[in-house]
């Protein structure tokens, strides 16, 4: 072999490691880019956070959270999965809830904004939401929590609850009598405190109501002074 065939077998040599060397240093930059979350065209969705990522309402109340931050390629579309992570055992059986009856009452929109309606069942669910762009999926588990507790119970209120009793323990004297007409709003109103003071005196007493009556059992005596601590609604 002459000093020409020597050089020439070294070039070739050199050549292909130089190949070689080059094809991995590609590969590698091509896995680097995709650990990054660069897909063929652009970043992918990464990064989605809710501010806040829970939020509690109560059964019967609509709620939404905020517009969350996300980072990828726009245009991104967003889809959600729920799942019933608990709920109260003691729900009222208006409320009972089986398995995915409540898939319906909880939504993404366009940018990302989830809501619940008015009638999510009473439990915590937590949202999975998946982002979709040209460059690729990204999936967001547990990235939001939904807590619906039970409704406070409604306010005691004057036609609903006051009244029948006024025209059951306080009639005649203040209904068709000579006395303060309990059976008017604003007469009841003004006077609760002294109402509240008089039907909780010791029966027979001065000043005790009802008059010539007997006393009223406490479960009606503290419907007057929970609607006092209500506010004293009409209706």
């Amino acid at each position: 072999m002459t000093t020409n065939d020597r050089l020439l077998d070294s070039a070739r040599i050199l050549c292909a490691l130089c190949f070689c060397s080059l094809l991995i240093l590609v590969t590698s930059c091509s896995d680097d880019d995709d650990d990054a979350g660069t897909g063929a065209s652009g970043l992918r969705p990464a990064n989605l956070i809710y501010s806040p990522a829970t939020i509690t309402t109560s059964f019967g109340t609509a709620v939404s959270s905020t517009q969350p931050d996300i980072d990828g390629d726009e245009p991104i579309s967003f889809t959600l999965s729920a799942s019933l992570h608990g709920a109260d055992e003691d729900d009222d059986d208006d409320h009972d809830h089986e398995d995915n009856d409540f898939a319906d009452h909880i939504t993404i929109d366009a940018d990302g904004v989830i809501s619940a309606d008015d009638g999510l069942p009473v439990g915590e669910y937590e949202i999975d939401v998946t982002a979709v762009n040209s460059a690729g999926t990204t999936s967001f588990e547990e990235v939001f929590t939904i807590e619906v507790e039970k409704a406070n119970d409604e306010a005691i209120s004057y036609q609903a609850d006051i009244r029948p009793l006024v025209n059951n323990r306080c009639a005649p004297c203040h209904i068709t009598g000579v006395e303060t007409k309990w059976t008017e709003y604003n007469n009841t109103r003004r006077h609760i405190d002294d109402i509240i003071d008089r039907i909780q005196r010791s029966e027979g007493s001065t000043g005790f109501m009802p008059q010539s009556g007997s006393k009223l059992p406490q479960s009606e005596i503290d419907l007057y002074i929970q609607w006092r601590a209500d506010g004293l609604p009409d209706s």
